[in-house]
């Protein structure tokens, strides 16, 4: 569920407490004593200090992201230079340290129960079968949350028994009707539903197996003798993310943001960055609340589906899906900085509130997170995503369907991870966010209803619009047959 503004939650403070600040305040004076090579913390992770330091109001969004960083860094408190108050450390207490994980956690969970109450308070009745409404039919600048929306598109389509109902446009500002209804977005991490579709496929034609260990693709992986291509698929393997400190440097080249020129060219680049790092957690069994989701599993799960078919993952993208389900308008340029045309341009709102223009930006993990398709497609998509779409067996669609992983997640706000999905609230979904862009898909199976929403801003200090914000507020009002 989209979280409400700070007004909703009447009688609870999101201003940190001393202790966060104190431990903001350490982080930062560590880190200003280190040299560079020693430093910890991202740009992102700096910006949050320096928010927590000053104590200022925090949104209910930043909130849920301090429980997500705590849930998935966890483990870093068993490093070797956690006690020497290495760069794990320094990020750790950077967020808020021991206090703030305390403190964001039980606020969390305060927000859970305010929203509790007022949906059992205000129970919504079902529509009669058979009666249809749109979720937002006016065209407007304002979310159902009554927040400005970036420009971009949405839409919703309904199906009731084998009767589409016409595909709703939704939140789109009037003013760029026209030039939002063919543009091009990146989909981010929706492209993970895409490479894990690939992989189903090359099972289905015995190419490899659910089960082969990624050391049989990939040598020198975190738990690579264990970890099975299922397990990288349902993000379970323990492999951790290779967006570390170290490739953030790598990836900037000192060129204060600008990326140029751009360092990488090939997905082994990318998983290096963990090669002999420790795992997560021991393959298939992740601890309650910790969250396994890492780039790194998709990226060698893309290279696994090149090792196996002999051809360019764009080139199988293509063939075994794009050209089956007519979806003329989605590309995978891989590492490329050229986005199909029209486009609308990518903006990025930095720590400081400056905006940046971050459309000619190089995707930095293509099988993760690197397509770019129109909001149309993206709807099509939508369908396959939830029913196979034709383009595996029967048998791998009730597996797919089947698989969802059931470790609790690491906070209320986020689903349970299947074979290349997010099962939340009765949606088989997945959202993503890349420089500048942002998008949502999902499937409600018991009404054949897709939600696709596609956005071209991004705030990188909280995000509290955005296409999956957009999406789970317009959830509860589609009609329940």
């Amino acid at each position: 569920m989209a979280r409400r503004p700070r007004s909703f939650y009447e009688g609870l403070s999101f201003r940190p407490p001393e202790p966060v600040a104190a431990a903001a305040r350490r982080a930062l004076t560590r880190r200003a004593q280190q040299p560079p090579s020693s430093c910890g913390m991202t740009p992102v992770g700096l910006a949050r200090a320096r928010q927590l330091l000053n104590r200022q109001q925090l949104s209910p969004q930043t909130v849920d992201r301090m429980v997500s960083y705590f849930a998935r860094h966890a483990v870093d408190k068993q490093g070797s230079s956690w006690s020497a108050y290495g760069k794990g450390r320094q990020a750790w207490d950077g967020w808020g340290g021991d206090p703030g994980q305390r403190w964001a956690t039980a606020l969390a969970r305060r927000m859970d129960a305010a929203e509790r109450r007022i949906n059992t308070a205000q129970p919504q009745a079902a529509p009669p079968p058979g009666h249809h409404r749109s979720a937002a039919r006016a065209e407007r600048r304002r979310d159902l949350t009554g927040n400005s929306v970036p420009h971009g598109r949405s839409a919703a389509e309904q199906r009731h028994g084998q009767t589409p109902v016409p595909t709703k446009r939704l939140c789109q500002q009037p003013a760029a009707r026209q030039r939002s209804a063919r543009a091009s977005y990146h989909r981010g991490s929706v492209t993970k539903t895409f490479t894990v579709m690939s992989l189903l496929q090359q099972v289905d034609r015995g190419l490899v197996s659910l089960d082969d260990p990624i050391e049989k693709y990939v040598p020198g992986m975190p738990n690579g003798s264990t970890a099975t291509l299922r397990m990288l698929a349902n993000m379970t393997s323990g492999i951790p993310n290779y967006f570390t400190n170290r490739f953030s440097r790598d990836l900037f080249n000192g060129n204060k943001g600008q990326r140029k020129p751009f360092p990488f060219s090939s997905y082994n680049q990318l998983v290096d960055y963990v090669r002999g790092e420790k795992p997560l957690f021991p393959a298939g069994a992740p601890p309650a609340g910790v969250s396994g989701y890492s780039n790194t599993n998709t990226v060698l799960l893309g290279m696994v589906i090149e090792k196996a078919t002999g051809k360019s993952l764009g080139k199988v993208f293509k063939a075994d899906i794009l050209d089956p389900l007519k979806m003329s308008q989605t590309t995978y340029p891989g590492f490329s900085n050229k986005l199909t045309k029209p486009h609308l341009h990518g903006v990025a709102i930095r720590s400081n509130g400056l905006q940046k223009d971050v459309t000619n930006w190089h995707p930095y993990s293509p099988p993760a997170g690197g397509m770019i398709s129109q909001i149309d497609d993206l709807v099509t998509w939508g369908k396959a995503l939830g029913t196979g779409g034709g383009l595996i067996s029967r048998k791998l669609q009730r597996e797919r369907m089947k698989s969802v992983n059931q470790v609790p997640p690491a906070s209320p706000k986020y689903g349970k991870y299947a074979l290349g999905f997010v099962m939340k609230n009765g949606w088989m979904q997945h959202d993503g966010n890349v420089d500048g862009y942002m998008a949502y898909v999902g499937y409600q199976p018991a009404t054949q209803t897709v939600i696709a929403v596609m956005t071209n801003s991004i705030d990188i200090r909280d995000s509290a619009i955005g296409a999956p914000v957009i999406a789970e507020a317009l959830q509860p009002l589609l009609p329940q047959w």
